[in-house]
């Protein structure tokens, strides 16, 4: 129990250190309460003696992050310092992307003022693709080292610093100058498994071979793209690359061949952490391959001790030792999901399996139950256990939710076993007999076509995953509830077990309710996710050229608001996902209550980016207060230019031809919204003099669907016009029943000589795009 108060304290101490920054010397501290802790441990006081002892670890937790946060290499201080040489030694296997290779180069002296001196350091440089480097090549480089960036809210310079990496090059000068000066038993390996990589990418058709290549050798960067985006969507991205999952396979396949010849457990569990530990050096040893290697032994050594709280005792040591020597690493994703991943088997898999196991007896006979429950128990009790762990990590990092992550573990889950026993004896074989390892492959490539298969298509369903995120607060919450779990798990206190039982009800309820609530989450995101099409709402929101755009990947866009904040709230939930909080542009045609009075109710309930407004001057109080709103909600108000475009990733263009020098109105604003091969022309209010002006741009006029201008009143949407914009369909937004509405019968009959839809027969008015048809949808 000792340590996990220990460890308790210890991160207590990162913590203040991370978020208040404490000047107290808490490495003296430490040291003070050590040689008191020394001066009182022979009276065998137990609450003074444990007192002090938490208190050495609390101050050791703020002193080792201090330093980790100060600490620096010897070239540091070159940083941006301008151009200097370099001469070093590639010190880890190149990382070999498309068109550039990332070297990570140990730096042993340094050109700089015009001589040579001693500065000791690594860095990554990043060289052009053409370049051939190896493991142990000494090499000379020239340019400026610059500190690593940013990007987005991804720390670059965090994850380099937990690989030993402070500086970064991009070199205008590189060369080799000398080969093998490195270790030798490491270059051998590299080698071995460079050739073993070659076997498989010549026996294996993709992305098969780049899946195993993943699996057995750790390096994912063979795999397409959109098959990685497959397996991140279904949850199963575990077993691309070595993790704890795919480390405790392999242990427990060494486990039960050692098993096989030997009867000693301690032998067995010694020969396969062995065995691990040479499999870890072959793939790298790269740091998440170690702490996957060393929490695997962890629980292959945890049933030796014949003591249920050895496991998490014994991994929350190992997670300790690990973070004293790089507190760094409690920030590192890696080791977040592999610890959560591993507690999660120790904790949950044991009762789960319990329960699963009298579930099936019981619903189907021992007869069919037996064979039924061995075959789930990997998949499910093992894919449980270790997903209520890591999904609450997964979601803050990621922002991301598998829908259909249990049925694609449940599916593919099993036959891990088999393409790494395949795949493995399949790549030794072949690095001695290739023909017998090219038939053996064979083997390996039916669990693989079978594992890629599924998951690719998993991965197209609508609702295969969905935005989903958590605070910080919650995660810590989480975590600390966790912790309190372990504790008290670990202790068996009475009062514990007695509440245990007494809340199992209420567990089993909140297991229903929380199962009741992930299934309306996917059904709601199955039907309001992005299908890939464009969606355009033409609002039945009154006299008002409200119009709504969703765009194939989900942007969203607004054009104006209308009157009744009830309708445009309604057509939001509607067609958003309940997550989506966020209008990315909203146009602003005109400053009357018709179109923006229901904007001040929107702005509540969502948050707008940015305002294009065509109203130049303005004399309503509205307008003023609206833009007041939206200022303070941190949207930024640009103006309606001439020739303003705003393009998406997925190919929607929407561009500003008006206002522009030709119109006459002020508040003229009409946009070209193109996906495709369609095109939409959505006009507000123009005068036959902007009719006449913009018909001198007839290229950029020209649309398949055109939203009438001024709600068909009268001297509006000429004939003259009409012919000019050559429409397939024409959108009329009005409203008779409002006191100002003046609709003019000879515009609306002139209207009618295209195909017309209007809000106030049809409601309001969906149009979808698949960039070559369209297809029409009304409210009534």
């Amino acid at each position: 129990m000792l340590i996990f108060y220990m460890t308790a304290s210890w991160l207590a101490g990162v913590g203040i250190q991370y978020y208040l920054q404490p000047s107290l010397p808490f490495g003296l501290l430490a040291l003070g309460l050590s040689v008191a802790f020394g001066l009182v441990w022979p009276y065998r006081i137990r609450t003074l003696n444990t007192s002090l002892l938490l208190c050495i670890m609390f101050c050791l937790g703020v002193f080792s992050f201090a330093e980790a946060q100060r600490d620096r290499d010897q070239l540091d201080e070159l940083q941006q310092r301008g151009t200097l040489l370099i001469e070093g030694i590639v010190v880890t296997e190149p990382d070999e992307r498309d068109t550039r290779t990332l070297l990570r180069v140990y730096v042993e002296r340094v050109r700089w003022l015009g001589a040579w001196q001693k500065r000791q350091g690594t860095i990554q440089i990043s060289v052009s693709a053409e370049h051939t480097v190896a493991y142990g090549d000494r090499v000379i480089a020239q340019g400026e080292l610059m500190p690593p960036p940013v990007i987005d809210e991804f720390d670059y310079g965090q994850y380099l610093a937990q690989r030993g990496v402070r500086s970064l090059m991009s070199p205008t000068f590189f060369k080799v100058i000398d080969h093998h000066q490195g270790q030798w038993w490491r270059e051998i390996l590299i080698t071995i498994k460079q050739k073993a990589q070659k076997n498989i990418e010549s026996a294996l058709p993709e992305p098969q071979a780049s899946l195993l290549v993943g699996i057995l050798l750790g390096d994912d960067k063979g795999l397409a793209q959109d098959v990685k985006e497959a397996f991140n969507d279904t949850a199963t991205s575990h077993i691309i690359a070595i993790s704890g999952f795919n480390m405790t396979l392999i242990a427990g396949l060494v486990q039960a061949f050692f098993g096989l010849f030997l009867r000693s457990k301690q032998w067995v569990a010694l020969l396969s952490v062995i065995t691990i530990t040479i499999y870890t050096l072959f793939v790298g040893a790269s740091a998440p391959v170690v702490r996957a290697a060393i929490m695997s032994s962890v629980l292959l050594f945890a049933p030796l001790a014949n003591r249920p709280t050895y496991v998490p005792a014994s991994l929350t040591f190992t997670a300790l030792i690990m973070a004293m020597f790089q507190p760094f690493v409690l920030w590192d994703i890696g080791f977040q999901l592999s610890f959560a991943a591993v507690l999660g088997l120790a904790l949950l898999e044991p009762p789960i399996r319990r329960w699963l196991e009298q579930t099936i007896l019981q619903a189907v006979g021992e007869r069919m139950g037996q064979p039924l429950f061995d075959f789930l128990t990997e998949p499910v009790v093992a894919g449980l256990a270790a997903q209520a762990f890591t999904l609450p990590i997964v979601l803050y990092h990621f922002k991301r939710l598998s829908t259909v992550a249990m049925i694609a573990n449940l599916l593919i889950v099993p036959v891990q076993s088999y393409v790494l026993l395949f795949g493995g004896i399949a790549t030794l074989a072949s690095l001695v007999w290739p023909f017998v390892g090219q038939m053996l492959y064979t083997a390996a490539w039916l669990p693989l076509i079978w594992t890629t298969y599924w998951v690719r298509e998993l991965a197209q369903l609508p609702f295969a995953a969905t935005d989903a995120t958590i605070s910080a607060q919650l995660l810590l919450l989480f975590a600390g509830v966790v912790g309190t779990t372990t504790i008290l798990e670990a202790r068996r206190a009475l009062w514990y077990e007695r509440m245990k039982s007494s809340t199992r009800i209420i567990a089993r309820l909140i297991f229903i309710v929380g199962a009741i609530i992930l299934a309306g989450t996917i059904l709601q995101r199955s039907i309001q996710r992005p299908d890939g099409r464009l969606h355009v709402y033409f609002v039945d929101a009154g006299q008002s050229n409200t119009v709504l755009i969703e765009t194939p990947q989900g942007a969203v866009f607004l054009l104006n608001g209308g009157r009744y904040p009830s309708r445009l709230l309604t057509l939001l939930g509607d067609t958003l996902p309940p997550s989506q909080k966020e209008i990315d542009i909203l146009w602003l045609s005109s400053d009357q209550p018709n179109e923006i009075s229901a904007l001040p109710e929107i702005l509540e309930r969502y948050e707008i980016k940015t305002v294009i407004t065509a109203v130049r001057d303005s004399r309503e109080l509205l307008y003023f207060d609206l833009l007041e709103r939206l200022e303070a909600q941190g949207a930024a108000i640009l103006p309606a230019d001439e020739g303003r475009v705003i393009e998406t990733a997925d190919g929607v263009t929407i561009q500003t031809i008006a206002p522009n020098r030709y119109t006459t109105s002020v508040s003229s604003l009409v946009l070209r919204l193109t996906y495709k091969e369609t095109v939409f022309l959505l006009t507000s209010s123009l005068s036959p003099e902007d009719e006449q002006q913009l018909m001198q741009q007839q290229h950029m006029i020209q649309a398949h669907v055109l939203q009438a201008a001024n709600h068909a009143e009268e001297n509006s949407n000429s004939q003259t016009w009409l012919e000019a914009v050559g429409p397939q369909v024409i959108v009329l937004q009005i409203d008779p029943t409002q006191f100002n509405a003046e609709i003019s019968p000879q515009v609306v009959e002139q209207l009618e000589a295209y195909p017309l839809f209007r809000t106030d027969h049809h409601g309001t008015i969906e149009v979808v795009s698949d960039g070559e048809k369209l297809r029409f949808i009304t409210q009534r």
